[in-house]
């Protein structure tokens, strides 16, 4: 069988008795052996020139110079350069592989499902300034909360009772456990202040009651005689076995423009026209009986912030 070119050579040197139509077996005259290398020449020629593709090729040493870049669809790169490599084989550095030292700048989809460790810095999760009193929007900036959120809350409760002289005066005095303090975390904060007491009087009289922040009365002032505070009560009738209690609450919003440590007292007084005994959480008679009762009185601060 005719041997037309280099693919069709065997690699057993006595199979190949052939070359194109040329016999070369033994015996052949000495004018076949030259027509035969005359056809072998021809046939590399063949290969040199690309007119011929070879099969196969093993190369494994050596470098190939002066071809045209192998494209990417016949197992090369297309390119002569690295960079260019890269990029044709959808690997740049910087936008489709993160460099070792680069910043990820230029990398627009990263999977964050594939962060399964670690920790994202809070300003690469949005713009503006993270801080303890920001929070980050879904348009993803850091921003301030709005105004009006609740800071802190102080509350005390007291559920034992009291019974304070007052005698003929107008003085405001504690209610002693019905105190609280707070420490505002801004001066532009305001404190909502809630309280609750339980009083009755020993005598028929105004009962008034008034929250103090440190020394000074917030809520109503005096008016001439009229004694001011935060709330006041006159008991319609305390005859009936002396075992009445009346609720008296309020709600107050402070500006105090601080943020030092500041203190809010609940007091009380019966006024200058009156002597008697003023009780907290208990009846005048406080009587040991099913019908008598004991109560519970508070004050809880709120700050809230700008």
């Amino acid at each position: 069988m005719a041997k037309a070119n280099w693919n069709e050579y065997s690699a057993t040197a006595g199979s190949n008795t052939v070359i194109d139509d040329i016999s070369i077996a033994e015996g052949c005259p000495p004018s076949t052996i030259n027509n035969a290398l005359r056809e072998m020449m021809a046939h590399t020629a063949d290969v040199v020139a690309g007119t011929v593709a070879l099969a196969s090729i093993n190369i494994d040493g050596g470098s190939i110079t002066g071809i045209t870049d192998l494209a990417v669809a016949d197992g090369g790169t297309g390119s002569s350069t690295a960079s260019a490599a890269r990029t044709a084989l959808g690997d740049a550095i910087g936008s489709d592989v993160l460099a070792p030292n680069g910043s990820g700048a230029s990398l627009t989809a990263l999977n964050a499902a594939q962060l399964g460790s670690g920790t994202v810095p809070t300003v690469r999760l949005g713009s503006g300034t993270a801080s303890s009193s920001t929070f980050l929007r879904g348009d993803g900036s850091w921003q301030a909360a709005g105004g009006g959120k609740i800071l802190q809350v102080v509350s005390t409760a007291l559920d034992t009772t009291l019974s304070i002289s007052s005698s003929s005066t107008s003085a405001f005095a504690d209610l002693t456990g019905l105190a609280a303090t707070i420490t505002p975390a801004a001066t532009s904060s305001k404190i909502l202040i809630f309280g609750h007491t339980v009083v009755a009087s020993s005598v028929r009289a105004t009962i008034h009651t008034s929250i103090f922040r440190d020394s000074t009365k917030l809520g109503a002032a005096d008016v001439s005689s009229r004694v001011g505070g935060t709330t006041a009560t006159l008991p319609i009738n305390t005859a009936i076995y002396a075992l009445e209690q009346h609720t008296v609450a309020f709600t107050y919003l402070d500006s105090p423009s601080s943020t030092s440590a500041l203190v809010y007292q609940i007091k009380g007084t019966l006024g200058s026209s009156y002597a008697g005994t003023l009780y907290v959480n208990r009846s005048v008679n406080d009587t040991d009986a099913s019908y008598g009762a004991r109560s519970r009185s508070s004050i809880t601060l709120l700050e809230v912030g700008a």
